[in-house]
């Protein structure tokens, strides 16, 4: 999946979950949902440790120490790229170390389906959006 679906897809799936109040762990889904390609960029193999359980949980217990609620909306980002990477003809590594990938093979990157889901996630947060600012407004 591209870095554009990570974000709105990950934000997509919180989305229901936000209010007016907890609004500001916005950015901290974004940091989640795009945290795993961090190791295209520290020189790691690509989907190995970063997008394993073990990292994911690393990562989030050390959040959670400092704040609840900003560990659970990077967890949910986090969580949906590995969910979505999932779907992709290379998979990820889960269980890291152990070389096993998961994956459904149904799409590519940047293909039709990884930039329609961006499209539909994008809809639904812009939906969201508009019921927290209109509470009254039936969509």
């Amino acid at each position: 999946m591209t870095t554009k679906t990570h974000i709105s897809a990950g934000f997509a799936l919180a989305a229901p979950l936000m209010t007016v109040h907890n609004l500001y762990l916005a950015p901290i889904i974004i940091m989640g949902a795009t945290f795993p390609d961090v190791d295209m960029k520290i020189g790691l193999k690509h989907r190995g440790f970063t997008h394993s359980l073990l990292c994911l949980f690393l990562a989030s217990y050390g959040l959670w120490v400092a704040d609840r609620n900003v560990a659970i909306a990077f967890l949910l980002g986090y969580g949906s790229h590995l969910i979505l990477d999932m779907f992709t003809m290379k998979g990820v590594k889960l269980f890291f170390p152990l070389k096993c990938s998961f994956c459904l093979k149904l799409c590519k990157t940047d293909g039709t389906f990884d930039r329609g889901l961006g499209i539909v996630s994008i809809v639904i947060i812009c939906v969201r959006l508009i019921q927290l600012i209109q509470p009254n407004l039936q969509l």
